[in-house]
């Protein structure tokens, strides 16, 4: 933006020393021209740029003027990308990947190291993580409510602590950098025409947010709220096949000596993410040397997921009075098709489920008493609520073999869509 100014001012420089040469050639019988009216007179010596380009242009200077080595995304980059989290649009910074979670972009590496060697900030101060280590769940943040992030790859002084890989410091919404009322509505919603895999999960997802930003009259009050929910569904057709290498009883066929497959499991998965975020702002600027603001960020999410299918014990117990293994055949390493007998199928049904709650709220002031000597005064405080759930449950014909018994005939290809007969 600055370099786009000063190349205005340049031209409109180089126009008025044009227009001071000609004019200054003397030339007879020539009447001055009248100067231009009120209403002629424009204001072209100003560019305003909006939109996508403004926000490059903010995410330059930001870095520019940083004493360390930053990447910044902008409230605009936040607005027009259709992301999920604000751990998708963290990815698109130089250094900075996702790692994926059923799906989500869920944590985020900074030079190549892992998640736990990260820091992650909210508003400049550090919040709590919803997972198993220190590595943050960006899942957790929605985009919408972000109002820009800064990633720092070096040490800053400015900084309570950070990571040996980096920081990355989410900023939500703040109000006075707003300069007019605003009120943001949106609204997706997902149709899943195949349906929903097991009864208790639904199988459409849907993404609301809301906003609201205002100023009182004098600009030096201001106050956003904002929330948004969201949910999104997962169905997925399993097939399972596992493979004993270490088994000391292999099968020997025409075709060379073969492993037995083991343990085919196949059914039906559904899982849902679903998320409610809220944040509130309030900030008070009296002056350009004072500033209080006060901030609060409350989102809770629930992942949960569901699997019901059949899983079938077979070379896991062969030649030990379980199941028994004929007529195998197969040229390489595996058995292409195989006869089992003594088979006991199991019904099998995982459930597991994660519900967690991050409340975090923060104060800041800052006072320029004079030039050369200022106050900043600032306080954090988060908190998390966590429930895991996560059992197995298994139905067969009888307990420890003792039901009645099957004979099944697998067919295993190559793409691995077994058959059973």
């Amino acid at each position: 933006m600055n370099g786009i100014n000063a190349s205005a001012r340049l031209l409109c420089g180089a126009a008025t020393f044009l227009a001071l040469a000609v004019t200054g050639t003397p030339v007879m019988a020539q009447d001055a021209e009248e100067p231009a009216t009120a209403e002629e007179q424009t204001e072209g010596d100003a560019i305003v740029v909006t939109g996508i380009r403004q926000s490059i242009q903010s995410s330059l200077d930001a870095k520019r003027n940083a004493t360390s080595i930053v990447e910044v995304i902008t409230a605009e980059d936040l607005g027009l990308l259709p992301d999920q989290s604000i751990a998708d649009s963290l990815a698109r910074l130089p250094g900075v990947t996702a790692q994926r979670v059923r799906g989500r972009s869920q944590q985020v590496s900074i030079r190549g190291l892992g998640p736990d060697f990260s820091l992650a900030l909210l508003n400049g101060r550090e919040v709590v993580s919803a997972g198993n280590n220190r590595g943050i769940e960006f899942d957790q943040f929605p985009s919408e409510l972000i109002g820009s992030a800064v990633v720092y790859k070096t040490g800053d002084a400015q900084l309570a602590a950070i990571g040996i890989a980096g920081a990355v410091d989410l900023r939500t919404i703040r109000p006075l950098d707003s300069s007019k009322r605003q009120l943001t509505v949106s609204g997706t919603y997902t149709l899943n025409d195949q349906g929903s895999l097991n009864p208790d999960f639904g199988a459409d997802g849907y993404r609301f947010f809301g906003s609201y930003i205002d100023q009182n009259a004098d600009g030096t009050i201001g106050w956003s709220i904002g929330g948004t929910v969201q949910s999104i569904p997962t169905q997925i057709i399993q097939r399972e096949l596992k493979t004993n290498n270490d088994q000391v009883d292999r099968v020997t066929t025409p075709g060379g000596t073969v492993f037995p497959r083991d343990n085919p499991r196949q059914g039906s998965q559904s899982r849902n993410f679903e998320r409610t975020s809220v944040a509130g702002s309030l900030q008070f600027e009296p002056t350009d040397s004072f500033s209080l603001t006060l901030d609060s960020f409350f989102t809770k999410t629930t992942d949960s997921g569901i699997f019901r299918g059949t899983e079938t014990p077979i070379a896991s117990w062969s030649f030990d009075g379980g199941a028994q293994v004929q007529n195998v055949t197969g040229t390489g390493d595996f058995a292409e098709s195989a006869t089992y007998s003594n088979v006991y199928p199991i019904l099998r049904t995982d459930t597991e489920g994660a519900e967690s709650e991050i409340f975090a709220i923060g104060g800041n002031m800052e006072w320029m008493a004079t030039d050369n000597l200022g106050f900043v005064v600032d306080y954090g405080y988060s908190t998390l609520n966590r429930d895991d759930v996560d059992y197995e449950s298994y139905a067969s014909t009888g307990p420890n073999g003792s039901g009645p018994a099957d004979t099944l005939t697998f067919t295993f290809p190559e793409d691995g869509q077994y058959t059973i007969e």
